[in-house]
């Protein structure tokens, strides 16, 4: 999925970052990188979940970046909404 939605917002002309995992892109937050929107899987190969990126990122008061996390779960809204809420 992410080699289909960088292809397609390249397209667009706008400037993307692809990273192989979930704490590739928690590194980079915390190393003090400064994105436009976070878009992540649900599930990265080496197991990793956009669910990690949730659950350690909601930890910084002062982060407010949007996250999208590329998913085929159809139910899965509200799990996500709800672990940003808790």
């Amino acid at each position: 999925m992410a080699p289909f939605t960088n292809s397609k917002i390249k397209m667009m002309g706008i400037e993307t970052e692809v990273v192989p995992t979930a704490s590739d892109v928690i590194d980079r937050i915390q190393d003090g990188k400064e994105y436009d929107i976070i878009i992540t899987n649900n599930v990265y190969p080496q197991g990793e979940s956009g669910e990690k990126v949730l659950y350690t990122l909601k930890e910084d008061e002062n982060f407010k970046i949007p996250i999208v996390i590329l998913t085929v779960d159809h139910n899965a809204r509200e799990r996500y909404l709800n672990i940003w809420k808790i």
